[in-house]
């Protein structure tokens, strides 16, 4: 219980501090168009909220994104009449506290021994990366949640129908989520399967018919609406042989190290403790991890042509399991060794250094203690002083083009007064031929222009110098740093407010047509 509690204040504490980012500004927008009009639209009032110039609608909704975290959100998008992060927020944060639930009831049916608490509760709370995800407005909470109650339900299934039409359920489910973690997810269950779980209790006949064909025209149902591989076709980049794949493996695994979704010490401590104890749940648990980030890996749409870090938000669910397997090892120190276990405990849970934290490029920390000071005093974040100006200083009906182009669904959402120019491409598809010029890339003057840190102030003026007819003056400089540092990967989240310096271009800039234009 204490856990528990410790786990509710580091979920809700502070939950609507910030404003949405771009991806969470497009789940609650979606959510707004499930509850309007049952379907995931990407129309926002009079504005559209467009990824890609709109290259992933299909007839104004979204179909190419999973559905779930859309249908999730809806009814919490209208319990306030105002924008609220806290409140869209709130569903996928209580999913987070379920899944840590689910743990401490999984430890107490297991009858564990107290190190194995201990090392857990210590694992849980000192894991930044779990509290920063299960925060977030997106599918990472329910992908968690669903995917330990998978593991849960399979491991624990006692031969009876019920427990296979569960466990077909929270799979279809986990597809509605994401794709990519059911299919991972499916390549772990299929490999331990085969090589651990049917020698305990076979599938027979019978069993594979209710476990498999409710997912099979379940999901067939829901991939022929929103078609995740919609997203592999518009992708664009230079084409990937076998190398960049296991280049972008290799990136998960650092980058989950980086994350500190466990620790690569006790990665590589794992076949050493295996190789002691003979433990198969070591084994199993090792090659679960293994799987799924292989899995995920080669079937990501990531580039490595086109990036440097890898999309570890796609194997956030494997952050319990990296929680599992460290306290697992280290549990297994007994005797006079069991307080050396729970002392390395404490530096691979609440600091970096097994991590590798001294030759990391963020340095040495102690992660959960920043955190815990950034709960305390939040910094400001860029989107919500943008809207703030707008909500105050732009008139509805106005218009106002924002650069980069991934800032303008947070605006969208938050200040949703004004037009939200140049949110498609020019020129128009022919599902968008009756719309208006000004939403099109480059058409039209807008009354007002936003540019969030030096490379957009930078693509703004030059732009004022070759393309608008009409002048443009500077209105305000707001001090407050450009581009958001608070997402939940943790090689790009600030813990403290970045320093600005609007003369260098730092801050956020915005320009309006000047008066009597």
């Amino acid at each position: 219980m204490v856990t528990l509690g410790l786990a509710a204040v580091f979920l809700f504490k502070q939950l609507g501090h910030y404003a949405l980012w771009d991806d969470e500004a497009f789940t609650a927008v979606n959510g707004q168009g499930v509850w309007r009009t049952g379907d995931t639209s990407a129309i926002s009032g009079h504005n559209i909220v467009a990824s890609r110039g709109g290259l992933e609608l299909r007839g104004f909704n979204d179909h190419c994104n999973p559905p779930l975290e859309a249908y999730v959100v809806a009814p919490f998008t209208a319990m306030t009449a105002d924008p609220d992060a806290r409140m869209v927020r709130l569903p996928f944060a209580l999913c987070g506290l379920g899944a840590i639930g689910l743990v401490l009831w999984w430890l107490r049916r297991e009858n564990a021994s107290w190190r194995m608490w201990l090392l857990t509760a210590m694992a849980i709370l000192g894991n930044v990366s779990l509290f920063l995800y299960c925060r977030q407005c997106r599918y990472y909470a329910l992908s968690i949640l669903l995917s330990a109650s998978i593991a849960y339900v399979y491991l624990h299934w006692n031969g009876r129908r019920g427990g296979l039409i569960l466990l077909a359920v929270l799979s279809t489910a986990l597809l509605a989520a994401n794709s990519l973690n059911y299919a991972a997810m499916c390549a772990v269950l299929a490999v331990d399967y085969l090589l651990w779980q049917r020698k305990r209790r076979t599938l027979r006949g019978w069993d594979w018919v209710w476990l498999l064909l409710p997912q099979i025209v379940c999901g067939a149902i829901i991939l022929s609406i929103w078609n995740p591989l919609t997203i592999h076709a518009i992708t664009k980049g230079p084409a990937q042989g076998v190398a960049d794949r296991l280049k972008l493996v290799w990136w998960y695994v650092r980058d989950m190290n980086t994350c500190e979704f466990g620790s690569i010490g006790l990665w590589v401590a794992l076949p050493v403790a295996y190789w002691l104890s003979r433990d198969p749940w070591l084994l199993r648990g090792g090659l679960a991890m293994a799987v799924y980030v292989l899995v995920t890996a080669l079937a990501s749409p990531e580039n490595v042509h086109l990036a440097l870090l890898a999309d570890v938000r796609y194997v956030a669910p494997v952050i319990l399991l990296c929680i599992a397997l460290g306290a697992w090892v280290l549990s297994g120190l007994r005797g006079r060794w069991a307080w050396a276990g729970l002392l390395l405990g404490a530096l691979a849970f609440g600091t970096n250094l097994l991590n590798g934290g001294p030759w990391l490029a963020l340095g040495p920390r102690c992660t959960v203690w920043q955190y815990a000071r950034e709960l305390a005093a939040p910094p400001p974040d860029p989107y919500r002083a943008a809207s703030d100006w707008i909500n105050l200083h732009v008139d509805p009906g106005q218009s106002v083009s924002v650069l980069p182009a991934s800032a303008a669904p947070p605006m969208i959402f938050h200040a949703p007064g004004p037009i939200y120019a140049w949110q498609l491409s020019f020129p128009p598809a022919p599902q968008f031929s009756n719309l208006a010029p000004i939403y099109f890339y480059g058409q039209g003057d807008p009354d007002f222009m936003v540019a969030f840190g030096r490379d957009a102030l930078a693509r703004v003026r030059a732009r004022l110098r070759i393309g608008p007819s009409a002048p443009y003056e500077l209105v305000a400089a707001l001090p407050v740093y450009g581009l958001e540092s608070y997402r939940p990967e943790l090689f790009w989240h600030s813990f403290v407010a970045r320093p600005c310096d609007v003369r260098r271009g730092e801050g956020i800039y915005i320009f309006r047509v000047k008066q009597g234009m």
